[in-house]
């Protein structure tokens, strides 16, 4: 007998007793068919089983008096995975459900293939804690089993899709926290790839390294959080795990997107950041943070890419890692003339007087209006530079930037006393000039 029912499938879909009932979870009708004789194994026109719809649908009881009426549990230990339905997943079990397929040994006839992760991996991919802790404890599934088409561990599936208390009890479990899939990375390059903080503190406490290299670019997980921008990340990483803020990546690209600046065979966190768009705070941030600016590896594209995002940069972040910046980069361009980058150094400066001429608020700000207002405020600020500035390892700093602080103080005098702002520009040109002025004070600031 064939029935027409909507509130399973949505749309009016032929369907036998068995397998409604089985659908609705109604046992008394499904024990009344099964004692008339109806086929427990019976398809219905998606090929589906009665058992099938029961698991599908977390009905318990009338699975098991399916099982029990020898209705085939093959291939369904997956479903029970997919809903995490753990309550499920052992009863199949209890009834020895078959795994088809598996090629793995004895030791892990729990483990359907689906689209590639085992079972125990999509537990942990999806985040069902119990599933997992019941493979490991239970069915002695090994912690670091990677067979699946990426190599990859239950610990790289959880740290990539942020489940932190999978992520917790896979590392009580010894999971190893530096093992690299098929693409060399770590479970730490993932977590830092999706902006996740909180699962990076939880591997560096199991004494994961957070400076390992990965990918097939050979990358450290600073370099991952400089080219997506994620600021918190790279404090932390700076800050408080104190990796090397200018590592060399040692690959030939980072990816198939911006493929021409990425086919460099050394580049550092700073340099990773220009590889995509918006990068004007985490620029500032690296710097502030002593990156060192003065590169050795493609430092013509770096330089290239400051001029060009030169706004974005000298505007991004804190007051203090604004003037900072600025400053660091009078440094290290100092001895570049050609007349875009004799412009940028005129646009800094230009810049510098106007950030300190309006000051207003904040810690910073308040001191620099504090200096500004004192009696020597020349000697005072210049100070106040040197230590705003003193860890950015800049070299023989003093020598090479008393003369631009003296003549930007000499503009701000002159503004702060009254006598007008037409100066501003020549002290500007003067300052970053290093060459012929005359030449260059026509063309137009590259932004």
């Amino acid at each position: 007998m064939l029935k027409l029912i909507t509130h399973v499938f949505g749309v009016y879909d032929k369907i036998s007793p068995i397998h409604e009932a089985a659908t609705l979870g109604d046992v008394s009708e499904l024990e009344r068919l099964i004692k008339e004789g109806v086929n427990v194994n019976l398809k219905n026109y998606e090929q589906h089983t009665p058992l099938y719809l029961a698991v599908q649908n977390g009905n318990e009881l009338a699975a098991k008096l399916l099982l029990e009426s020898g209705a085939n549990a093959k291939n369904l230990m997956r479903i029970a995975v997919d809903k995490g339905n753990l309550k499920m997943l052992q009863l199949l079990d209890q009834f020895g459900a078959d795994v088809e397929g598996d090629k793995n040994g004895p030791i892990y006839p729990y483990m359907k293939v689906k689209d590639g992760l085992h079972l125990f991996h999509l537990a942990a991919q999806q985040g069902y804690l119990d599933i997992v802790k019941w493979f490991v404890d239970v069915k002695g599934v090994s912690i670091n089993l990677s067979k699946n088409p990426l190599k990859q561990t239950a610990l790289h599936l959880a740290a990539k899709q942020g489940h932190q208390d999978v992520v917790e009890f896979l590392l009580q479990k010894n999971a190893n926290p530096d093992v690299l899939d098929l693409n060399e990375n770590a479970p730490v390059h993932l977590a830092v790839q999706q902006g996740n903080l909180p699962i990076l503190k939880l591997l560096k406490g199991y004494e994961a390294s957070l400076e390992i290299y990965g990918n097939k670019s050979k990358i450290t997980p600073l370099h991952v959080a400089a080219k997506h921008h994620y600021l918190s990340i790279i404090e932390y990483l700076i800050d408080t795990a104190k990796v090397n803020i200018n590592a060399l990546a040692n690959g030939l690209q980072i990816g198939k997107l911006y493929l021409p600046e990425c086919m460099q065979s050394k580049y550092t966190p700073l340099q990773a950041a220009t590889f995509f768009p918006d990068a004007g705070q985490t620029i500032a941030l690296l710097v502030y943070k002593r990156a060192d600016i003065d590169l050795k590896h493609n430092f013509g594209k770096f330089r290239s890419y400051i001029i060009k995002h030169q706004n974005a940069i000298l505007n991004s972040g804190p007051m203090e890692h604004q003037i900072a910046l600025g400053l660091a980069f009078l440094k290290v361009f100092h001895d570049y003339n050609d007349s875009k980058t004799i412009n940028f150094k005129k646009f800094v400066v230009t810049t510098l007087v106007t950030k300190m001429k309006n000051i207003s608020e904040g810690d910073t700000t308040a001191k620099l209006k504090e200096i500004l207002s004192t009696q020597e405020q020349g000697e005072n600020f210049y100070n106040f530079c040197l230590a705003t500035t003193k860890d950015l390892k800049f070299g023989n700093i003093e020598s090479e930037l008393k003369e631009p602080y003296d003549k930007i103080l000499s503009a701000l005098k002159s503004d702060i006393m009254g006598h007008g702002s037409a100066t501003t520009d020549s002290i500007a040109l003067a300052v970053a000039g290093a060459g012929s002025v005359t030449e260059t004070s026509s063309v137009e600031i590259d932004q």
